[in-house]
């Protein structure tokens, strides 16, 4: 079910979008789009809402039903009637990232930081794949989600291939550097969180980086 949101839905000002998102989704109880949020919501664009709403996803308060499109789920609801305010970063007490601090993820992000530039390959062989068993689809994936949350750029001009038939290889270049701690990549929810600023991003809606 979709619909307009009320004008009268934001008239209790809530302390952060998150939280406005939350209430508006929660009080009205259907499923609105980006556009739909961003008008209910004052001062407010759509691409806020994206980078908002991803947080909420992650929290399993919100869920996307289709591209674009948001409901509060049942835990949401409860928040929302409890007079929860959503905070931005981590859900909760965070206690260090030992567990993650050498995945493959966390060496292709000090690599990234190391090369600033280079192609896939460059950056693999930095981050030493070891046993891993398809390193290259792996970090193919992690890239395009990094690109599409604008933490890296891709070059117009490919590096030449070796074989004849090789339209080569995309150079890519680190634009967004936030810090030591790699921006983790969650492919089954669509999310990228970045421990470094708090930041969570709902790639579901962002664009793809070049064949």
């Amino acid at each position: 079910m979709t619909g307009a949101a009320p004008r009268g839905a934001r008239n209790m000002r809530t302390p952060g979008l998150q939280t406005d998102i939350l209430w508006l989704l929660a009080s009205t109880g259907v499923c609105l789009n980006v556009a739909e949020i961003a008008a209910a919501i004052p001062r407010t664009t759509t691409r806020d809402v994206v980078k908002a709403a991803g947080g909420l996803v992650s929290r399993d308060m919100i869920t996307r039903r289709r591209k674009g499109y948001y409901v509060a789920t049942a835990g949401g609801i409860k928040a929302w009637r409890a007079g929860a305010v959503i905070r931005p970063g981590p859900k909760g007490p965070h206690t260090g990232n030992r567990a993650d601090s050498n995945s493959f993820q966390a060496r292709l992000w000090r690599a990234l930081r190391i090369l600033k530039k280079g192609a896939l390959d460059d950056f693999i062989a930095l981050a030493e794949p070891g046993v891993l068993k398809d390193p290259r689809s792996t970090a193919d994936h992690y890239f395009r989600a990094l690109h599409r949350c604008g933490y890296l750029g891709v070059m117009a001009r490919r590096r030449p291939g070796t074989a004849p038939t090789s339209n080569g290889s995309r150079v890519f270049i680190l634009i967004r550097n936030t810090g030591p701690r790699s921006p983790r990549y969650a492919k089954r929810g669509k999310i990228v969180r970045d421990l470094n600023t708090g930041e969570t991003f709902d790639i579901a809606l962002a664009e793809g980086m070049p064949q």
